[in-house]
């Protein structure tokens, strides 16, 4: 089971009042934790200990963040040892994964047993972090590259010598990047790394692919980026905010296509009007190229092959403007204004519709009255020989 953390479970007070953390290594996502920590007011600068390796590294920190600094990792560990059981302490792994052997090695034995280790090392094991420092309160995270300005999705699991509370202050710590997925094991936490830790990486390639592809119709770089930043920033918006799955929009598009008229809600009905022209504008292209470009998002061939023979060459003449929205009532429940959308020129084919829907009635009527017809006359015929033979027994 995949659980997103609500942040109603990390108890109304802050769990991390009068913790102590300690960060072992202060490379980029260390630092955007302790940042969005004190930017949050989680926790206060005398919370935080951390260690590094290099002077001017130790510098820049304390100069920014004003967290102590150390340069040996057992030191910085032995600083944040809890006052008591209750306070809780944190000691933070954010070094890179080349270096964890000898840094675990240089940290074993000196865990305090009420402190809880975090690790946000990519591929690093709670098993092998547990046998290395001889501590089992291990938990394991993988965050992504939004968590830098607050506005990532980090997955995390326990061992389960990881208390409540301190489930309750790795939580609270890991929302000072953004969204927290706990999950059920290590397994998913592999899973979310090739998804959701690598995923923003595949997205910046689309954008650059989509910003070089404006540039090419004649943007400028800047006047592009612009407009596929905002799109996309849109998209998900609109995609989270509608609670919809995002293969939605093109079941309407497509269903649109079909039925040339469909109802739902006004802003859905708003949000379904590019994407349909865009399609139908493809279709009055006519070529391969088009048609491969709508195969892509359209969902049936039916529908697909109706766009193309039908419904392009309709709007042959016409420059955009190939759908309407008709507002009708209320929906019942949560009283969103409702409407229908519609392709322009669809009275006709709705009128071709209802008018063989009509006659499809009236024949199956005509074939029921037949049968009935039928029916009768063979029980009448079945009942005349049974009358005779009863009026010969009566003579």
């Amino acid at each position: 089971m995949v659980t997103e953390t609500p942040k109603e479970s990390v108890t109304n007070s802050n769990p991390l009042a009068n913790s102590r953390i300690a960060f072992i290594g202060l490379g980029v996502m260390a630092e955007a934790i302790a940042a969005g920590l004190l930017r949050k007011g989680l926790v206060k600068p005398e919370q935080l200990v951390g260690s590094h390796p290099r002077s001017p590294r130790r510098e820049e920190l304390y100069a920014k963040y004003g967290i102590q600094m150390f340069e040996q990792n057992r030191e910085a560990v032995v600083a944040a040892y809890p006052g008591d059981s209750i306070s809780g302490s944190l000691v933070i792994l954010g070094i890179k994964p080349q270096r964890l052997t000898k840094v675990l090695d240089e940290l074993k034995g000196s865990i305090h047993q009420d402190q809880v280790v975090v690790s946000v090392v990519a591929g690093a094991k709670i098993e092998t972090i547990a046998d290395e420092l001889l501590h089992a309160a291990v938990v394991r995270t993988m965050p992504n590259t939004p968590a830098q300005i607050g506005e990532g999705v980090t997955a995390w699991t326990s061992s389960a010598a990881v208390s409540e509370l301190q489930q309750q202050q790795v939580c609270a710590m890991l929302e000072a990047l953004g969204k927290t997925v706990r999950v059920e094991n290590e397994r998913q936490i592999d899973m979310a790394t090739a998804l959701s830790a690598t995923g923003p990486t595949y997205i910046f390639l689309v954008m650059e692919a989509l910003i070089d592809a404006g540039v090419h119709m004649g943007f400028s770089r800047h006047v592009s980026q612009e407009l596929v930043q905002q799109m996309i920033l849109g998209s998900v918006l609109f995609a989270r905010e509608s609670h919809k799955h995002p293969a939605e929009l093109r079941n309407m598009v497509t269903s649109l296509i079909l039925e040339e008229r469909i109802e739902t809600t006004v802003p859905k009905a708003k949000a379904l009007r590019p994407s349909v022209e865009k399609m139908i504008t493809l279709a009055k292209k006519g070529d391969l190229a088009a048609r491969r470009k709508a195969a892509a998002y359209v969902m049936t061939d039916e529908a697909l092959a109706k766009l193309f023979d039908t419904i392009g060459p309709r709007f042959g003449d016409r420059n955009g403007g190939y759908t309407r929205i008709v507002r009708t009532a209320w929906q019942k429940g949560d009283g969103a204004d409702k409407a229908f959308i519609e392709l322009l020129g669809s009275e006709k084919v709705l009128d071709e519709k209802r008018q063989k829907r009509a006659e499809a009635r009236a024949k199956k009527a005509e074939e029921t009255r037949k049968a009935m017809e039928e029916a009768e006359a063979q029980q009448q015929a079945q009942a005349a020989p049974e009358d005779e033979a009863s009026k010969q027994e009566k003579e």
